[in-house]
């Protein structure tokens, strides 16, 4: 006879890393195995969702990683788009559809910027 359990199973992770990338503010540093040239395959997961996070590590692990080395960077994104430097946005989205679905995401106070276009003055 076999019992069976009423409890649903603990979710367990997928991946584990002993480094994790965080969103939350850590004393210490991202990896310094990323600038190491002994390191030659490395595997960062990211717990983060935020996009801006997330692609500043990636961006990071491309700069100073060296170039023999073999990385994966695995993260998993909240809604958001993200436009490579060769891609035209007004062509390829369907802005309507972002606008009703994609959150925006909102600068910080320090951040923002007014900027205004003036006008050359006319020849007179």
């Amino acid at each position: 006879m076999r019992l069976i359990s009423r409890r649903p199973p603990r979710a367990r992770p997928l991946f584990h890393s002993s480094r994790p990338f965080s969103s939350s503010p850590s004393p210490r540093r991202p990896s310094p195995l990323a600038s190491v040239a002994t390191a030659r395959t490395q595997v960062y997961i990211s717990r983060s969702s935020d996009p801006f996070l997330n692609l500043s590590i990636e961006h990071h692990l491309l700069q100073t990683t060296p170039s023999e080395s073999t990385v994966l960077f695995l993260y998993t994104n909240r809604p958001s788009v993200v436009i490579g430097r060769n891609q035209n946005p007004w062509l390829e989205l369907n802005l309507p559809l972002l606008h009703a679905y994609v959150p925006r995401p909102r600068p910080k106070a320090e951040e923002t910027t007014a900027r205004t276009a003036t006008p050359p003055a006319s020849p007179s």
